[in-house]
């Protein structure tokens, strides 16, 4: 018996692929689910793994925003490992107005931002964003409601309750024609770790590029 578990919220736009992992500790299950999901269009296989151990550990790794996980494994079943795996995964889903004032905001606010829902309710996502991101953040949000394909997703810094910059990498899809939401969903993930170490890598970088440009200017005898 297997169970399928959303992890985030799946893809709206013809273009995006829901990204499927596969949890199953019988080797012939796991191939013919995987050759199934990666027949529909739309769907792709993005890890198949044998336990719901493998599962926590390699969540992160494999991003999937489904995942069909069997009940009984050894190691670990698929009880035990599906609130282990939406822990892992608590991205943070906002619904916010043209404006981009917010109408709605899950509970994994206060685990990536440390706010209550309720202290951003009514407010103005643009309060908040640092102001150097301010601009390709409405950009994208103009895609978003025109429904441009070529919105991507953005990366950018928010104001924590502590008041720090969180780096966000955010992703929106348009429900303004939709009445039961009437709004644009944003999904949203703390990637701040990623963006230290990439900043980190590229001041390393320039370091060593000065070192050779002032080395190779060095007059030689």
């Amino acid at each position: 018996m297997s169970v399928a578990a959303t992890l985030a919220p799946v893809p709206v736009n013809a273009q995006d692929v829901i990204r499927v992992m596969i949890v199953d500790d019988a080797v012939v299950v796991r191939g013919l689910v995987s050759r199934w999901i990666d027949e529909e269009a739309g769907l792709k296989t993005v890890a198949s793994l044998r336990t719901g151990r493998d599962a926590v550990e390699q969540v992160l790794r494999h991003n999937p925003d489904v995942v069909i996980l069997d009940i009984e494994m050894p190691d670990m079943d698929g009880i035990e490992a599906l609130p282990l795996l939406l822990e892992k995964k608590r991205d943070l889903i906002v619904i916010m107005d043209v404006n981009g004032n917010f109408l709605y905001i899950s509970d994994s606010v206060t685990h990536i931002l440390g706010y209550g829902p309720a202290d951003l309710i009514g407010k103005n996502a643009f309060d908040l964003i640092h102001k150097a991101d301010a601009e390709k953040v409405f950009l994208e949000l103009q895609k978003v409601i025109g429904r441009d394909e070529t919105a991507s997703g953005i990366q950018h810094r928010f104001l924590n309750s502590d008041g720090e910059w969180i780096w966000l990498e955010s992703k929106g899809s348009n429900h303004l024609s939709d009445g039961s939401i009437s709004g644009i969903i944003i999904n949203a993930r703390d990637i701040t770790d990623r963006m230290r170490l990439q900043l980190k890598l590229d001041e390393e970088r320039a370091n060593r590029q000065k070192q050779i440009t002032e080395f190779a200017a060095e007059p030689r005898p």
